[in-house]
């Protein structure tokens, strides 16, 4: 153990006559190399320090969340861009719509705990699913609640229902929703 610096002491001595014996062009190429290795390192070092930051965040959870919370904010601002375009107003105030989407979020849970919706899907309760659409008058109504349903599982409302449902069970909502002249 003591040996250790004894010898990076000698090393150094070493090399520090090796520098001293170079001419004045070798001990300039020889400071630059210096240099560059040390911005490298310095580089490598701030690539690995930033970098735990990112695994940090993916680890936890929280890149996937912040990218959901993204992804959510632009489908938002494109239903609400819709919703202004659309010719009729919605039937359903701001709180129904929001009441109908977290219905069918519950539906989809079905009796899945709260604290492990990210976990398993233990199925989707598809009367309620049917139940909650039949409450929709026009396609404002639909709009409006897709925007309050928003992304929870980074899919908005039309691929929550693709993804949750049959194709029969997707028969029915397509059946439901034509109705009020929607088509998903």
């Amino acid at each position: 153990m003591l040996g250790l610096p004894v010898k990076a002491i000698q090393t150094a001595k070493k090399g520090k006559q090796a520098y001293s014996s170079l001419d004045s062009k070798s001990k300039t190429a020889v400071n630059i190399a210096m240099a560059l290795g040390a911005f490298g390192a310095l580089f490598l070092g701030y690539k690995m320090v930033s970098g735990m930051g990112d695994m940090f965040k993916s680890v936890t959870g929280q890149k996937w969340n912040e990218e959901r919370k993204a992804e959510e904010s632009k489908e938002r601002a494109d239903i609400s861009d819709a919703l202004r375009d659309q010719k009729q107003n919605p039937s359903l105030s701001k709180m129904s719509a929001k009441n109908i989407a977290n219905s069918l979020f519950q539906a989809f849970l079905n009796t899945q705990p709260e604290w492990s919706q990210n976990l398993w899907d233990e199925g989707t309760d598809e009367s309620a699913v049917y139940a909650s659409l039949k409450l929709l008058k026009n396609s404002s109504d639909w709009l409006l609640v897709s925007r309050e349903y928003g992304m929870p599982r980074r899919r908005n409302l039309a691929s929550e229902l693709s993804y949750e449902l049959n194709t029969g069970e997707m028969g029915k909502v397509r059946e439901i929703l034509s109705k009020i002249g929607v088509t998903i």
